[in-house]
């Protein structure tokens, strides 16, 4: 195996770890009652979070005000395990 093979493989490997992380800290403010500014940090300015039939919000602002206004009188509660 040559080094630019195990960069590539390294890389993957901390891509993956850095997804299971984001997804961890979402959850986490999910959990604790919608921190709306957390929650909205876990995205890029770009970012679209959609809730299927809670719906759609694109960029972090839209996010942040969603779960600061409308994320805990439509969601009673969230519990990720």
């Amino acid at each position: 195996m040559t080094n630019q093979e195990i960069e590539r493989r390294l890389q993957l490997l901390e891509d993956v770890e850095a997804i299971k992380n984001l997804k961890n800290r979402y959850c986490y403010w999910c959990d604790a009652n919608y921190d709306a500014a957390n929650i909205a940090s876990c995205f890029t300015e770009d970012g679209i979070w959609d809730g299927g039939s809670f719906g759609s919000y694109n960029g972090r602002a839209a996010v942040h005000k969603f779960f600061a206004e409308d994320a805990p009188k439509l969601l009673l509660f969230a519990m990720h395990m």
